[in-house]
This record gives structure tokens, C-alpha cells and sequence, in this order.
């Protein structure tokens, strides 16, 4: 590992959930492998914190209410899907350790999936797909996809709800967890 340091950019990202019958699904989205970072893996739509996002924010100074219009914004981008502001629960914060040459500070939303048809680019994201979290989690260690580390930490912490709203509540009341991997 490098022991040069690279300030943490700030992203955000949203797992959109839907219930179905018997259990509740989230949104992957595959990456093109032409991109640097985590290029052919399946993650949650997101991305980096924009200077416009602060000026969009309730509170032009808060990071957290920044985060939030990022994610309303990269969900929109990436996968078409229109999300409420007010929707967003705040699940985790990860943190890419020192000696990374790419390290992001993202925030981890929670939401209900809006109705609508999920539409990709194919040129950013090459493929989507409703999983399960068992059914994620399964493909990845099967290789079928493949999930970067908090991708797959964040859908494991999801297998013990048994619905959307289950989750949605359990993270409303709770604090964030804060990772700095």
C-alpha cells in the first residue's frame, strides 16, 4: 500500500428499495469496465458531491444536506428514477482509507424506489437489475457480479429486514454507522 495521502472527495449514494411479495429487492447498477474506478462492478446510483449541490442545500454549509441533493441528483442521472429529497434516510458514511490513490467520504441513503422505468446511459452504466439482498450477495460470491467492499458490507446489513419500510424505520431511529475502512 502507498503511504501518500489523498483528501477524501465527498459523494453520496442511494439503495433504492422495493417490496415485492415475498421479500424487498434494491437497485444494482453495473459500471462500465472502461472506467478507472470500480469499473464492471455493480453498485447503488451515486457519485461525487458537486459545488452545486451545497448551493441547492437547505443549509448551504452542511455537508450532510449536500450529500442529500447529490444523491436526489446522481439518482436522476444514472438511472432516470426521480427520488424525494424527504425520502432519504441516512444509513452509513464510509470513508476510503489513507494511501488510496481515488478516496471518497460518501453518505449511504436509504429510499423507497419511486415508480417509474430505471433508464441507464450504457455508456456510465452498462446494465441494471432488482436483487434481493440474499440474491446480491449469492451472485457476488458466485461471480456472477461483482460488488466493491462497502457495496456488498451495506446489502449485507440489509438481509436481517424483511421489507423496505422494516429497514426504512430500523435506520430512522437509529444513528448512521460511520465506517473508515
Amino acid at each position: 500500500m502507498n503511504t501518500f495521502y489523498t483528501p477524501a472527495h465527498p459523494a453520496a449514494t442511494v439503495i433504492l428499495m422495493r417490496d415485492t411479495k415475498d421479500f424487498f429487492e434494491i437497485l444494482l447498477l453495473k459500471r462500465s469496465s472502461r472506467l478507472d474506478f470500480h469499473g464492471g462492478h455493480w453498485v447503488f446510483p451515486g457519485g461525487r458531491i458537486d459545488p452545486s449541490d451545497y448551493e441547492q442545500a437547505a443549509h448551504k454549509n452542511d455537508i450532510i444536506a449536500a450529500a442529500r441533493v447529490a444523491a436526489v441528483r446522481e439518482t436522476f442521472e444514472e438511472a432516470g428514477l426521480k427520488i424525494n429529497i424527504e425520502d432519504l434516510v441516512l444509513m452509513s458514511r464510509w470513508t476510503t482509507p489513507p494511501g488510496f490513490p481515488k478516496r471518497f467520504r460518501t453518505w449511504f441513503f436509504l429510499c423507497p424506489a419511486p415508480s417509474g422505468t430505471v433508464t441507464i446511459d450504457n455508456q456510465e452504466i452498462k446494465q441494471f437489475d432488482w436483487f434481493s439482498p440474499n440474491h446480491a450477495l449469492n451472485a457476488n460470491n458466485q461471480g456472477t457480479i461483482h460488488l466493491p467492499g462497502p457495496t456488498f458490507y451495506t446489502i449485507q446489513s440489509l438481509t436481517p429486514f424483511y421489507s423496505s419500510n422494516d429497514a426504512l424505520r430500523y435506520f430512522e431511529k437509529n444513528p448512521p454507522i460511520t465506517v473508515d475502512w
